[in-house]
């Protein structure tokens, strides 16, 4: 909450700055308009006296008890100051802010009212044409002339102030509301809020929230004791593993850090906190140690060159006999140490061959890949098909270093890689094979001894067909050609030959010539045995084939 404070400086102002008025009880005070302040006694500027004047001054209360009031501080007390300064015109009852009228301080069993009177004649006491919001009027030998009580805007501007008058006079949670009034009655503050109900209810949150605050504080403290207790602790030298409290009491009890923890109970369950840490931490520090030393005896036998894969543990004890992060060390990490070495060899050692192993197959993967390409480009060319024949082909390609590329290594060689690729040749020719035919069939296209290559050629590849390969279409057709020309050259001759039989047998004079049915007996059985040649011809592919899937499994 705001109020207004005011000043006297008669030395900076002018005798016009001042002006004179009369309160309704007829008593003389004056304002300055400048500072816009009021004061009763006349200022030097209008030839009244400026000798300083002490801030507290006297006032007597209706029951003839003193008590002192400053007018700066704005405290009041039974006590008399330190800084009294008698003052013959002092008045035996408060004077109010504005006018000359007093209202008698009563006291009351809950001093409720002490304040409220006053404030009550303050009002009707002030001075229309003066507007100030002060709290008092500087005076020399009487209370400078201020509102006592200010106004504030807003409810919680009021309480907020009440709780502010508390807390000045070091209200504390375990004051009761009759101890804290004594202190608070005289203090302009006091009529903040009007009624009795309101001041007792600001009262009872400010205490709770000062027992708040209290325990956060208490809490925070004991929590700062208990840090600092155990600061101690970690500082103190001498400590060991199996001391009790009362043997580490002994060496730290005159330190304030360890009375500030004032429970003995909870000094004792610091100090076993402590030594689970201390413990933990002697450990981490043991195995740290043990692991350092296990490292350099790693280290001494890297540097040791008679220290192979191969070794015996009694041969390598034998070699480091004579060194000292050898035997400093337990047996059992001796050979622990020595066994993860000797793994680490073998496992480099396997490392090693498995790398070696890899770049060969890779290598040998590699040639193969060339082989392949190799026979593709062979392919391409016209030089490869399904009907070429080994040793053709590696007379017609003995030049090419490729062809020599897979001689000696392991895994499939030259020949089998050449016949899987003729297999695979021979395969998509018998597909594109049976689509000429079926094409041939739907067309219905009819192949005499006058139609060329060129002719079916372009009329096979004129259709919405896809082959495997152009050279395939170019072999059946070509296939297709001779075999039609062949078939007809046969049929040809074999009427040449039922022709010469017929003549022989017309010349014969022997009167047996064959009749008709015989001629034609004659006929099938040349017939039949041409089949029995072509079976047997299929019969010794089909043996090929097999032999082919056999190389291949």
């Amino acid at each position: 909450t705001t109020t207004t404070t005011t000043t006297t400086n008669t030395t900076q102002s002018s005798a016009s700055d001042w002006s004179e008025h009369v309160s309704p009880s007829g008593t003389k005070y004056y304002y300055n308009k400048v500072t816009k302040t009021s004061t009763w006694t006349k200022p030097p500027e209008l030839g009244g006296s400026s000798q300083p004047q002490s801030p507290w001054k006297e006032y007597t209360a209706t029951n003839g008890k003193k008590y002192y009031y400053n007018s700066i501080t704005k405290k009041s007390s039974w006590e008399k100051p330190a800084e009294f300064v008698e003052n013959t015109n002092t008045p035996t009852t408060p004077v109010s802010p504005v006018g000359s009228q007093t209202t008698p301080l009563k006291e009351t069993k809950n001093g409720n009212d002490l304040m409220n009177d006053a404030l009550t004649a303050a009002r009707s006491a002030m001075p229309q044409p003066i507007q100030v919001n002060v709290r008092e009027v500087v005076q020399e030998e009487k209370p400078v002339v201020t509102p006592i009580t200010p106004i504030y805007s807003t409810k919680k501007e009021a309480n907020d102030a009440f709780k502010e008058l508390l807390d000045s006079v070091n209200v504390t949670s375990d004051f009761t509301w009759e101890k804290a009034m004594k202190l608070i009655v005289t203090d302009p503050r006091y009529g903040a809020l009007k009624t009795l109900k309101e001041k007792k209810q600001a009262f009872s949150d400010y205490v709770y929230d000062k027992k708040r605050q209290e325990k956060e504080e208490k809490r925070a403290k004991e929590k700062i004791a208990r840090e600092h207790f155990m600061t101690l602790l970690r500082e103190t030298k001498g400590f060991k593993l199996t001391m009790t409290f009362r043997e580490a009491s002994a060496l730290i009890e005159e330190d304030p850090r360890f009375k500030a923890v004032e429970l003995d109970e909870e000094r004792h369950d610091l100090f076993e906190t402590y030594m689970a840490e201390y413990e933990k931490s002697e450990k981490e520090n043991r195995r740290a140690e043990r692991k350092q030393k296990m490292i350099a005896l790693r280290e001494i036998l890297e540097e040791t060159p008679e220290i192979t894969s191969d070794i015996t543990w009694k041969h390598a004890q034998e070699i480091l006999a004579d060194e000292a992060k050898f035997n400093i060390l337990e047996p059992l990490d001796r050979i622990t140490v020595f066994e993860n070495y000797i793994r680490h060899l073998e496992k480099a050692s396997d490392e090693a061959e498995t790398k070696d192993s890899l770049e060969k197959n890779r290598k040998h993967r590699k040639n193969r890949d060339l082989f392949r390409q190799f026979l593709q480009e062979q392919i391409s060319c016209g030089n490869l098909n399904h009907r070429t024949k080994w040793v053709e082909f590696v007379n017609s390609t003995k030049h090419d270093k490729r062809l020599h590329i897979l001689f000696g290594q392991p895994g499939s060689t030259p020949k089998e890689l050449f016949q899987d690729t003729k297999d695979i040749l021979k395969s998509k020719y018998k597909h594109d094979k049976r689509k000429i035919k079926e094409l041939l069939k739907n067309q219905k296209i009819e192949i005499t001894l006058n139609t060329t290559e060129a002719e079916l050629l372009n009329l096979i590849l004129q259709q919405s067909f896809s082959f495997e390969s152009q050279n395939n279409v170019e072999m059946i057709v070509k296939d297709i050609i001779h075999r039609r020309k062949k078939k007809e050259q046969s049929r040809l001759k074999r009427s040449k030959d039922e022709m010469d039989v017929d003549d022989a047998s017309s010349k014969d004079d022997g009167g047996s010539s064959d009749s008709g049915d015989e001629r034609h007996k004659k006929r099938s059985k040349t017939s039949r045995d041409k089949d029995k040649e072509k079976e047997r011809e299929r019969e010794k592919e089909k043996e090929k084939e097999k032999k082919s899937k056999k190389r291949k499994n």
